[in-house]
Order: C-alpha cells, then sequence, then structure tokens
C-alpha cells in the first residue's frame, strides 16, 4: 500500500468515525475492529438492494464500525451513499419557543443538522478508488458499516 492510499484510508477511517460520533447518543459505544483474510469472501454489491455479491479471492482486510443506540430505517440504506443525501431526523411533537428560558439547542441535534450531505458520498468513491466495497447494515438498536478493501493495489 503506497503512502497515497495510506492517506486514503485515514480519510475514509475518519469520515466513518465522524459520523458514528455525530449520530451515537450518549452512553451508547462505538466499535471498530480490524481482520485480515486470507480466503474469498462475499460482499454485496453496489447498493443495499443489489442481490449482486463481490468475491475477492486476493487476500483483504476488512474494518467494521459500529455504532449502538441508532438504526438507518432500511428505506434509507439504499440511499445513504448519495451525495447531499442526510438522514432525516425523529423530532419530537412538542414545540417550543426558542425565547422559553428552558429552551436549549441540544449539542446531538445540533450536530445532527450540520453538515453537508457529502461524507458518506465521499467514503464510498474512495473506497471505490482503492478497490474496495462498502455496505451499511443497522437493525436491532446496532448501525454496521463494513470497509472490504484488498491488501495490494493495483490501479489502472
Amino acid at each position: 500500500m503506497s503512502v497515497s492510499d495510506a492517506n486514503i484510508l485515514n480519510r475514509i477511517v475518519s469520515e466513518l468515525l465522524m459520523n458514528a460520533c455525530k449520530y451515537t447518543p450518549p452512553h451508547e459505544r462505538i466499535t471498530v475492529t480490524v481482520h485480515f483474510y486470507q480466503n474469498s469472501k462475499n460482499l454485496k454489491g453496489e447498493d443495499a438492494q443489489s442481490s449482486l455479491s463481490y468475491v475477492s479471492s486476493l487476500p483483504y482486510f476488512q474494518i467494521r464500525i459500529n455504532n449502538s443506540g441508532v438504526e438507518v430505517p432500511l428505506a434509507e440504506q439504499s440511499r445513504i451513499f448519495e451525495p447531499f443525501y442526510r438522514l432525516t431526523q425523529n423530532k419530537t411533537t412538542e414545540k417550543l419557543s426558542v425565547f422559553d428560558q428552558s429552551y436549549q439547542i441540544p449539542q446531538n441535534d445540533y450536530q445532527r443538522t450540520s453538515g453537508t450531505g457529502l461524507g458518506l458520498s465521499l467514503v464510498k468513491k474512495l473506497v471505490q478508488y482503492i478497490q474496495g466495497k462498502i455496505e451499511v447494515t443497522s437493525s436491532q438498536g446496532l448501525t454496521t458499516f463494513i470497509v472490504q478493501l484488498p491488501l495490494s493495489l493495483s490501479r489502472k
């Protein structure tokens, strides 16, 4: 892996971790694991709706970033890597005036509404550029981003 590939990998992991930090509620957990594989392994196609599988016969490594306490609805999982797409937030129906003394914008809500919606789109493009695959799964209060990358790269 070249220095530029290492920089790209750093950017991928940084973006995914920033995203996890932004959406993980207080007192929940973010976990990062890395595994190296010598054998082939299937990973879903380019989008969540694809029934195609990607099979790598070369050695590869897999990075998993899990965050608990948050779920990406199934309908949104297929769009999560689109440019400018941002997850919809469940807002409370209770309306408070900004002039109420008790009204404050929680820091977590501010973080969720900030950003351009380009982070995950960039991650997907970078993963593809270094010949990898990325997928997201989410259920039972756990969201997982799985990045699969070859151990050796041969860009053309």
